[in-house]
């Protein structure tokens, strides 16, 4: 090496350029320059605790470039980028993380980033997601043993944050999807459906692979350790503040990608997705049910302080006579009366009910939990009252689960079941009636006064400013925020509030809800002079009941022959603006779900649209939708792909 190599070298030493040592003999420069690992040979390093030191330096700043290079591309994902610090660990291969340390055995690492700087930035992005999905925190049994299947759940866990990565379309941690992965995806992964881990988890389970067929799918999707993530008992408190912590950010990241969704990227699509997925309020279902029980005294007989010599001596001095002592009582939290309402509308599946059925009855067969006689009333309603069947022991719920059907079918109306329990209040059919639980979708008919806990409204939908909205709380309902400061709203908002925003939407609640009944019903007679015209048009079906039984301001039109999103720019280009497919399934690449469910048929899936009106429609703009309409579908029924 010529001197002024040597001292080009130490130069860029000065500026903080990343180190490799290779052989155990000698130390690499790399230049700084991110995605550059050119390695310039340096002096040799000869003590090994000199050469470890190196190591872990050139480490360092491995990491921290591929965080910085990370960053610079997903924004959104500053506090998750910064969450983890970096440590050495000779057992990790080559990384691992517990949800507090990354740790990483430097030679290794240093070879994959010698291979490609995009190798490190995949292997640590996917070792953050791990992260923020809670992957790294399984579910573990009271002695801290794992409750799941491990090779399954690695294996689900890698194939989720895998999935996840391809389709963000990041040069800076792109690999090519090679064809036995690709092949993979298509086998496990469900069109239509959110894969979350757990999701993929049981689907790995239902397929039975061969062990050869499993340990492909591990050398294609593996690229961190998972041994730090069994190491610490789930109940310790590190574990419940890495998870709350974790949680903090998932919630910021899906926040901020809604917000600002030009920074996700193309393809950032999957990865809201999967916040939403794992953002979503979760109850423990036992706890939940157990707010509908009340304390009662239960006397009982405490078998370890039972006193045999005052037995005997009753049995001696009387004869056939015990002594027993007093019975103990002792309170316990009893279910007793409540009401279970069951929605058996064509949206809500059979399976789905009898998963919920399934998990209330393991609720209330514990012994704890379950009077000897209770009352409870099953109700099954869709747009009125289907059966009711009275429950008053464990047997009886059992006898109900084994020949359960749903009877019903119809549309989604509330308003008969809780007109029916206040009946049944009335006749005095509870002693104290605790609650209700209405397994629902939530779309249908409500009461006109609705007795919840918590409601939220988007502003948008009553006219409103974009991006506001409103929670209402009842009295004495405790919620906990999701992020911390400023105090705002009784401690429930952080940050400044959008003073126009508030008042733009009190002006909107204001107006949207004077005249209201008077509001719905003309919205009514426009949608029923919309269906009477737009099924006229050949081909044309409307989807759903057509009588003032569904909501008032949407129709969902299906027509023969013509692809929805064909229609759909089409009417755009005459300033008709519609939807595809269902209600909440806008950009989304699959077939509605609901539209399957209602049994439209399969030719009909891809080919409808939806219309919206509002209390500012009027009749001439309908009729003209539907004169453009009529015009647009016997020529795009011309030209339609066989």
């Amino acid at each position: 090496m010529s001197g002024s190599e040597e001292k080009k070298l130490n130069s860029l030493h000065e500026e903080n350029s990343l180190y490799k040592v290779q052989g155990g003999k000698a130390a690499y420069q790399i230049s700084p320059a991110y995605g550059q690992n050119t390695l310039y040979k340096v002096n040799p390093v000869h003590d090994a605790w000199d050469r470890a030191l190196a190591a872990e330096s050139i480490c360092q700043d491995i990491l921290t470039s591929a965080r910085n290079q990370l960053y610079l591309n997903m924004r959104f994902m500053d506090c998750a980028l910064s969450a983890l610090f970096f440590q050495g660990d000779m057992g990790v291969h080559p990384v691992g993380t517990d949800g507090t340390v990354l740790y990483y055995q430097p030679e290794e690492l240093m070879e994959q980033f010698r291979r490609s700087q995009e190798k490190v930035n995949r292997i640590y992005l996917h070792s953050l997601l791990h992260c923020i999905f809670l992957h790294c925190f399984p579910e573990k049994d009271e002695e801290g043993n794992p409750a799941v299947d491990v090779q399954y759940w690695n294996l689900a866990c890698d194939i989720t944050v895998e999935n996840i990565i391809d389709g963000l379309y990041l040069k800076c941690v792109h690999q090519p999807a090679s064809m036995v992965k690709r092949q993979a995806l298509q086998l496990i992964l469900e069109e239509g459906k959110v894969m979350t881990a757990q999701r993929i988890y049981r689907r790995l389970q239902t397929l039975h692979l061969p062990e050869n067929k499993m340990q492909e799918l591990r050398r294609e999707f593996t690229q961190d350790d998972h041994g730090k993530w069994y190491e610490n008992h789930p109940n310790s408190p590190q574990m419940s503040q890495r998870k709350k912590n974790w949680d903090n950010i998932r919630n910021r990241m899906q926040t901020e990608m809604e917000t600002f969704s030009k920074e996700a990227g193309e393809g950032g699509e999957t990865l809201v997705d999967q916040l939403r997925a794992q953002n979503q309020n979760r109850y423990d279902y036992k706890e939940f049910l157990r707010k509908f029980s009340v304390l009662k005294e239960e006397m009982k007989v405490d078998m370890d302080t039972f006193d045999y010599i005052f037995y005997n001596y009753g049995m001696n001095l009387y004869g056939n006579m015990p002594l027993i002592e007093p019975l103990e009582t002792k309170e316990e939290r009893k279910v007793e009366d409540f009401v279970i309402v069951i929605d058996t509308s064509m949206s809500c599946k059979g399976e789905l009910v009898r998963k919920f059925l399934e998990e209330t009855y393991s609720v209330l067969s514990e012994s704890e939990s379950f009077f000897r006689r209770i009352h409870v009333h099953i109700l099954q309603c869709d747009e009125k009252i289907q059966s009711d069947v009275v429950i008053e022991n464990a047997m009886q719920l059992k006898e109900y689960m084994s020949h359960f059907t749903v009877k019903g079918g119809g549309g989604t109306d509330f308003r008969p079941a809780f007109a029916y329990v206040e009946q049944l209040m009335r006749a005095k059919k509870f002693t104290k009636l605790r609650g209700l639980i209405y397994f629902t979708d939530g779309y249908g008919i409500y009461p006109a006064k609705m007795h919840v806990d918590l409601l939220s409204v988007s502003g948008h939908k009553i006219h409103g400013p974009k991006g506001s909205g409103f929670l209402y709380i009842k009295d004495k309902t405790k919620i906990h925020p999701l992020l911390n400061g400023g105090g705002q709203q009784r401690g429930m908002r952080s940050g400044t509030e959008n003073v126009p925003a508030i008042a733009g939407l009190g002006v909107a609640a204001e107006r949207i809800y004077t005249g209201f009944e008077e509001k719905i019903d003309r919205m009514y007679t426009l949608r029923e002079h919309f269906i009477e015209e737009v099924t006229k048009i050949p081909g044309v079906h409307v989807n759903g009941h057509t009588d003032r039984s569904n909501a008032p301001h949407i129709v969902s039109v299906s027509t023969e022959g013509v692809r929805a999103e064909v229609l759909l720019h089409a009417l755009e280009d005459k300033e008709i603006y519609v939807s595809a497919g269902s209600a909440c399934s806008s950009n989304k690449p699959s077939v509605s779900h609901t539209l399957k469910s209602i049994g439209l048929k399969p030719e009909l899936l891809d080919a409808t649209i939806r219309f919206s009106f509002c209390v500012e429609t009027t009749e001439e703009e309908i009729d003209y939708a539907v004169k453009e309409m009529a015009a647009l579908v016997p020529m795009l029924q011309k030209y339609t792909r066989h």
